[in-house]
């Protein structure tokens, strides 16, 4: 198989294994013959919610009812498109977030028409197949002559920023570490990771 110019599939399947291109082959083909809804067991627990797996089963995995994205969920989708770029672009504001991607929508339409011929932006993505499976669902709203009544199928992730500080500074009514874990509006998100403790 030949590939246009652009990064190279071997940063996803390794130089010269095999045995991760039939797992693609695999998880592609069975993907393409489901034809009816599928139901996953999902186990709960206090730092996330949302489904395991490789960033190619969670590209393809949607839900079976749709919903319009609606005002909110047209700018949720703008930040979980640049979230999945990252590069620091997740530790953007909100607002700088979604400046970055309506930066990169001659990109994300490109990528949305032609992913293997275009320019294959996404394949710079730290998650490139739930980038292109973003890029596909956000310009067919963007070309919608009502964005907020596009009908979406993506699940939009959300994550907590290290639930197990999270609780203790709730318990604790700490409100300098409820800041640090975003337990209170911040002007970016914060990162209490790249913070000073000493």
């Amino acid at each position: 198989m030949s590939y246009p110019p652009g990064p190279s599939p071997s940063r996803f399947f390794g130089a010269s294994s095999t045995l991760p291109k039939t797992n693609l082959r695999y998880k592609s083909s069975l993907s393409l013959s489901l034809t009816q809804s599928l139901s996953l067991p999902l186990t709960l627990n206090v730092s996330s919610v949302g489904h395991l797996g490789s960033d190619l089963c969670r590209g393809i995995l949607e839900f079976a009812e749709e919903r319009p994205l609606g005002k909110s969920g047209l700018q949720w989708l703008k930040i979980h498109m640049a979230n999945f770029y990252a590069g620091g672009v997740d530790k953007f504001s909100y607002e700088g977030q979604i400046a970055f991607t309506e930066n990169h929508l001659d990109d994300i339409f490109d990528s949305a028409d032609r992913p293997l011929e275009g320019r294959r932006w996404w394949l710079g993505a730290e998650d490139p197949f739930q980038c292109l499976a973003t890029c596909i669902n956000l310009a067919e709203a963007l070309r919608s002559s009502s964005p907020e009544t596009t009908i979406s199928y993506m699940p939009v992730h959300q994550d907590g920023s290290c639930n197990g500080l999270q609780h203790y500074a709730a318990l604790g009514r700490d409100k300098l570490g409820a800041a640090a874990v975003n337990l209170v509006a911040g002007e970016k998100p914060a990162d209490v990771y790249s913070g000073n403790c000493f």
